[in-house]
């Protein structure tokens, strides 16, 4: 992995302080609607932005989406029900192209 983008880790490291100071004043009995969705939210962006840098990192959080519905039928009372959406797996090899108009097969002579 290479160098990262402009503003990246300083983001990167911006959610993990904040992760961080929610886990230190939260309690079971602490958590609302809101916040459970805010958060669930923040976990599935996460997810897909990781899920961006290659095929195996897309694979290993392809159940992302699912676990944080999950959790949203499961703590939000009235949850609205949405389709997770899963990041294809990106290939490195370029599109496949079609052999064009005017292409009428191969000719055999009988």
């Amino acid at each position: 992995m290479g160098e990262a983008g402009p503003g990246v880790e300083q983001r990167a490291e911006a959610v993990a302080d904040a992760v961080c100071e929610l886990v230190d004043v939260v309690a079971p009995g602490s958590w609302s609607a809101g916040a459970v969705e805010d958060a669930a939210d923040a976990i599935d962006l996460l997810a897909e932005a990781l899920a961006a840098i290659d095929p195996e990192a897309a694979r290993a959080l392809a159940a992302v989406p699912a676990a944080t519905a999950a959790l949203r039928r499961r703590l939000v009372p009235g949850a609205v029900e949405e389709a997770p959406e899963v990041p294809a797996p990106r290939s490195e090899r370029p599109p496949r192209r079609g052999l064009g108009p005017g292409w009428k097969g191969v000719r055999t002579t009988g």
